[in-house]
């Protein structure tokens, strides 16, 4: 396995067939910061790209050596997405969980140009901000909810040529934002977080048509919008949005790969945690997934059989600080 430079990207051009994780092209094109490994450095037949946004392969599925020491590159939590089907037949050999389990993406998009702007107005008290070099010298707080963001690009500067993204101010702190992940000819890929206290409030809809409205400015082809299927609150801002399905993908994961606690019912959090037990048995690292899983269903009595085999008490002290932060969102 070699780390190529970036001037020798351009040699993988010809192994990538899918246009899923955009991120992947805007590395290619020295824009958002990571780095592509390589079995051949002049002539490759496969590579692992590590971008912000994924842990990608691509090229000649059944590469023996190369696939050994991707599984030495990759960290057991990593997730691993396959540009081929045929590397999923390999999942054992690239990756060191054993048990790691499979989930599907969506992939969502639009057309700036087809989209009508709106007229949204902003709750009380709520102020919306185009993110500019200024506004980051200003002292808000949870200024790292967007800072990190920018930080994914190769500088701020590249961020600013090619990027863009809004921020919602309330009582001087960053509570919602929305930023482009990545640019690549014309096509962006965007993301949207809000802060948990200030969910349910339309702040994530108005971030996102703000975002299509500079696109369109922009002269931006196509936004893409990723997520996992389980994330009903993300499908629903993007359909919202006037988003369009366009197709879904698999990738790999460690852990229950949602975004949301509520993405997820108390029954489906009860299968993960005996998914997490059993393949604890073959990667002990799973348990506390499995605890976590099980309180993350309410399954309490089923946490208290997992603690009294773990029998670590700074972990148990830990367990239930964290069930009383889940009532407590049970009860808001």
């Amino acid at each position: 396995m070699i780390r190529i430079e970036e001037n020798e990207y351009f040699k993988i051009n010809k192994l990538i067939n899918k246009n899923n994780e955009l991120s992947v092209y805007s590395l290619l094109d020295l824009m958002v910061r990571g780095e592509i490994y390589v079995d051949n450095e002049e002539t490759p037949q496969s590579a692992l790209i590590k971008t912000p946004e994924c842990n990608y392969l691509i090229g000649e599925a059944d590469n023996v050596v190369f696939n050994k020491e991707v599984k030495e590159k990759l960290d057991f939590w990593d997730t691993i997405t396959f540009d081929s089907d045929d590397y999923e037949k390999n999942i054992l050999y690239v990756h060191p969980n054993k048990k790691i389990r499979k989930y599907t993406r969506l992939r969502f998009c639009i057309n700036p140009s087809k989209v009508e702007n709106g007229q949204d107005s902003v709750l009380s008290g709520y102020k919306l901000e185009i993110i500019t070099k200024e506004l980051l010298e200003k002292s808000y707080d949870n200024k790292e909810l967007i800072t990190d963001w920018i930080n994914n690009y190769k500088n701020e500067d590249m961020f600013f040529k090619y990027g863009f993204g809004v921020a919602i101010i309330y009582d001087n702190a960053i509570v919602a934002a929305s930023l482009t992940d990545c640019f690549y000819r014309n096509k962006i890929s965007i993301g949207m977080k809000v802060e948990e206290k200030h969910r349910k409030k339309g702040l994530g809809k108005l971030c996102v048509r703000k975002m299509i409205e500079i696109a369109k400015e922009r002269q931006i082809d196509l936004i893409d919008w990723l997520c996992v299927s389980q994330n009903k609150g993300s499908i629903a801002l993007a359909t919202s949005c006037g988003f369009y399905f366009s197709n879904f993908y698999y990738s790999f994961a460690s852990y229950a790969p949602i975004e949301n606690l509520s993405d997820l019912t108390n029954l489906e959090w009860n299968e993960w945690g005996n998914y997490f037990y059993d393949a604890s048995k073959e990667e002990p690292k799973l348990f506390d997934e499995a605890v976590y899983a099980y309180c993350k269903a309410h399954n309490y009595s089923r946490v208290s059989e997992l603690l009294a085999v773990k029998n670590n008490s700074s972990f148990t002290e830990y367990i239930k600080k964290f069930m009383n932060y889940l009532d407590g969102l049970n009860k808001d």
